[in-house]
């Protein structure tokens, strides 16, 4: 299992970090022999019933006491672009990263929302992370892509406070000029009344929508011309991406919208009436899709340069990439600005304790 891994699940299930290690330690023992080096330090050598093995690792014992000893369970109040170990592993109930171009998408949150990619999708490099490696992002192609994840009580959202938060790049802001292109949205089994959608305008504008019952509605619109496409062929790692946060806080009814973190707050109580309705089967939360598939018709109407096809699909048509799902908890703005600005510093890491971001251990001094 890999580290990341390791400490996903540690979070999940809340072991213990320091027996977690000295464990390992203990299991890491029982293989190998130490021998002191001319150097003074330690020459660790592979077991073998034939004798002493390679060697593969050297270091000093004081190194390994100060980090031992330096170790304990507390993670640091802090977020970032990658995947994050807040202390939050009881509310996090979906962690989508949608590095996988097809089938089935892995929740690192813990609790199994597995996500399903449908039709012909790809993958390519997206933005880079706060430790300077290159994620990966899932193409939606218009056409025939789209996610799901199965309807579950963790996923509810009609009577909870609620953080979600994903990134995107849309490619052709046209195709929304026939139907807006949906992004997200799910409808609740509770009744045909509760349903959010997060959706694009042809303008560059773009709207999240949330009803809670017939007359319990809420609607936040971020302005035209402020959502700006890139054509498919144009984008590179470094084209800016979309990064939106989405709170909600159940007593107050406070919704927020947080786009590249510029909170937008300006909420309307009725739903736009040219917005789009989630009426899909079922109550599995959506990707890229929320009505049903639309067959091909006989003739294609002529658009010019649009595609026919994209245009009346009523799929979405860009980039996806790091979906989460928080429930019964509210990201503060400072938790929003640190994702956004990948925001972690030495001077944030207590005398002896270690960092863990996505898994790569930062000791501090």
């Amino acid at each position: 299992m890999s580290s990341s891994s390791w400490v996903y699940n540690a979070r999940r299930f809340n072991f213990s970090l320091p027996q977690k290690f000295q464990a390992l330690i203990a299991q890491f023992n029982a293989k190998v022999t130490d021998d002191v080096t001319e150097e003074g330090g330690e020459e660790l050598q592979t077991r073998s019933e034939g004798g002493i093995g390679r060697s593969f690792i050297k270091f000093c014992d004081t190194e390994l006491v100060r980090l031992d000893n330096g170790l304990d369970s507390d993670m640091i109040d802090m977020t970032q672009s990658a995947p994050t170990f807040e202390p939050d592993f009881n509310q996090c109930k979906v962690l989508l990263e949608f590095d996988n171009p097809g089938g089935f998408v892995p929740d690192y949150s813990g609790f199994n929302h597995t996500a399903k990619v449908f039709g012909v999708s790809r993958m390519w490099w997206g933005t880079r992370y706060a430790h300077c490696h290159l994620s990966l992002e899932t193409i939606f192609d218009g056409r025939t892509n789209y996610g799901e994840v199965s309807d579950h009580n963790d996923l509810s959202f009609d009577n909870t406070d609620f953080t979600m938060m994903f990134r995107f790049l849309p490619f052709d802001l046209t195709m929304s000029s026939v139907h807006k292109q949906v992004i997200l949205c799910k409808k609740d089994p509770s009744g045909p009344e509760i349903w959010f959608a997060f959706e694009l305008g042809s303008d560059g504008s773009a709207t999240f929508n949330l009803s809670l019952s017939s007359t319990d509605k809420y609607s936040i619109t971020i302005p035209a011309g402020t959502i700006t496409d890139t054509a498919y062929a144009d984008v590179t790692p470094d084209t800016p991406r979309f990064d939106v946060v989405i709170t909600f806080e159940f007593i107050t009814r406070t919704l927020k919208v947080y786009l590249n973190n510029y909170a937008f707050t300006t909420v309307s109580n009725t739903i736009p009436s040219d917005s789009n309705i989630p009426d899909y089967d079922g109550y599995a939360l959506q990707f890229g899709r929320y009505t049903a598939l639309v067959s091909r018709p006989v003739t294609l109407p002529q658009t010019g340069d649009l595609d026919p096809i994209r245009l009346f699909s009523k799929l979405y048509f860009g980039t996806f990439q790091q979906f989460k799902f928080w429930k019964g908890r509210i990201l503060t703005p400072t938790e929003i600005t640190n994702h956004y600005t990948n925001k972690l510093t030495i001077s944030a890491i207590d005398f002896g304790s270690v960092a863990v971001p996505n898994g790569g251990m930062i000791l501090a001094p």
